[in-house]
C-alpha cells in the first residue's frame, strides 16, 4: 500500500489484533521501509506452541531438504 495512507496502515494493526484476539492468540505486526513509496503489512502469530514449533522445525528441515535436491547442490561427480 502506499506509505502515506497510514489510516490503512493502522486499519491493518487493528484488524490483525482483533484476529488475535478471537483466535486467543498473541500477534505481531510489522510495516516494512517504504520502497519507491510503498509499504508492506505482515500481521503474525506470535506465541506458538511446542507442537507448532516442531512441527515448524521439521517443515523448515525438509523444505531445506527440497530446495537443495533442486539446487543442484552438491554437486556430484
Amino acid at each position: 500500500m502506499e506509505e502515506y495512507d497510514t489510516e490503512r496502515v493502522a486499519e491493518i494493526r487493528s484488524a490483525g489484533r482483533a484476529a488475535g484476539r478471537n483466535l486467543g492468540r498473541k500477534v505481531t505486526t510489522h510495516r516494512t521501509p517504504p520502497r519507491d513509496g510503498v509499504v508492506v503489512m505482515y500481521v503474525g502469530i506470535a506465541d506458538f506452541t511446542d507442537e507448532e514449533h516442531e512441527r515448524m522445525d521439521r517443515q523448515s528441515a525438509e523444505l531445506v531438504n527440497e530446495a537443495l535436491k533442486h539446487s543442484g547442490w552438491p554437486p556430484t561427480g
